[in-house]
């Protein structure tokens, strides 16, 4: 079978509804002055609005893109916007697939020409849709490659909220209790961190900052950070599948047979629990990494 997807399709990667439109062009409003943002320092605000050394990055989604073309205008002309199949929504949901071919931005409706003109956008990075048996921890980890081979110190992203919920729980330490494990970033809001590499790539909770309405701490939460992330979840599962039935003494029990009965009982911990799942959201929010080499 063959299934056509339509490029104005509002279904397969849904673009931002009015809505959305109006949280982007409000953080557009709050970048276009030269005043303090709700949070963060006169560093943040200058990056934010194309000053110092910083990269503009996007996942390959319509409304993703939208926000960033729409939010970010300053310098003039405004500035180059790359596009990252890495930075897709983390999700089984219709509306996290990619319409934009491998290498091509996607249409954009209701942004104006002058900021969705085709050479803003750089596509070399934007290989297509994620692949149906695409693992999220393997773009968690593309992003952060092409973070830090990049010459600039600061890397904003804008992207989606389950993508940097994930990303929080996966590089912040695992006994670190913070609302970037628990919580999504606002729509249209802004969060900064800072991310490190040494053996492994990880954030500091101290240096995560609430730059622009932060985190919207009245959705719904996940469970704390001792359970497991979506990710480590869904590689549980996959092994569970593969993994064969045993008996109490771990040993592979044959098909038909008996079980045999435990020798001693061992108590256990409770099962980690499946974060809430959540309804597909039409806005985005956005946030930015500032890098620390070895």
């Amino acid at each position: 079978m063959l299934v056509a997807l339509d490029p104005g399709s509002v279904l397969f990667d849904s673009p931002l509804n009015m809505e959305g439109l109006e949280q982007a062009q409000e953080l557009a409003r709050a970048l276009k002055g030269d005043g303090p943002l709700d949070g963060g320092d006169a560093a943040d605000a200058e990056a934010l609005r194309g000053g110092g050394s910083a990269v503009i990055c996007s996942s390959n989604m319509r409304r993703a893109l939208q926000t960033a073309a729409v939010a970010f205008q300053r310098p003039q002309p405004p500035p180059r916007i790359h596009i990252l199949s890495c930075l897709q929504e983390i999700s089984t949901n219709v509306d996290t697939v990619a319409l934009a071919a491998p290498g091509e931005a996607p249409l954009l409706p209701r942004v104006p020409p002058d900021l969705s003109f085709p050479k803003r956008f750089d596509a070399s990075r934007n290989a297509g849709t994620k692949p149906l048996r695409g693992h999220g921890g393997e773009r968690l980890k593309a992003f952060c490659d092409w973070a830090m081979a990049r010459p600039e110190a600061t890397i904003v992203v804008a992207g989606h909220s389950l993508w940097f919920q994930s990303f929080f729980r996966e590089y912040l330490p695992a006994e670190a209790e913070h609302d970037g494990k628990r919580f999504k970033v606002a729509n249209g809001g802004v969060v900064a961190c800072v991310l490190e590499r040494g053996s492994v790539d990880f954030v500091r909770p101290e240096s995560i900052k609430a730059v622009h309405k932060g985190f919207d701490l009245k959705k719904k939460k996940v469970p704390p950070c001792g359970a497991a992330s979506p990710i480590a979840i869904a590689e549980q599962a996959r092994r569970r599948r593969r993994a064969p039935r045993r008996d109490a003494r771990g040993a592979p029990q044959k098909f038909g047979g008996r079980p045999t009965p435990p020798r001693r009982a061992v108590a256990g911990g409770a099962p980690a629990r499946a974060p809430a799942a959540a309804a597909g959201s039409r806005t985005t929010p956005v946030s930015y990494t500032h890098l620390t080499l070895p």
